[in-house]
């Protein structure tokens, strides 16, 4: 499903560049697929990469702000 190689990308850009459109688009599509009957693998492997991109992107300027909203 989702990778540490497209975790990695989206930290680059982060690091200089305001993603803030993009990840919360993709948080809120993620968010509704946790909403949706999905079976236990797919469900650890949603959340757990969620996990990792709050906990591994750095977001530079407003974007912290704008995604948290």
């Amino acid at each position: 499903m989702w990778n540490q190689e497209f975790l990695t990308s989206i930290a680059s850009l982060a690091s200089t560049y305001q993603v803030s459109s993009f990840v919360s688009a993709l948080i809120e599509g993620f968010l509704a697929e946790l909403g949706r009957d999905m079976n236990d693998g797919r469900l650890i492997k949603t959340s757990h990469f969620l996990t990792k991109l709050v906990e591994e992107v750095r977001f530079v300027g407003k974007d912290c702000t704008v995604i948290i909203k």
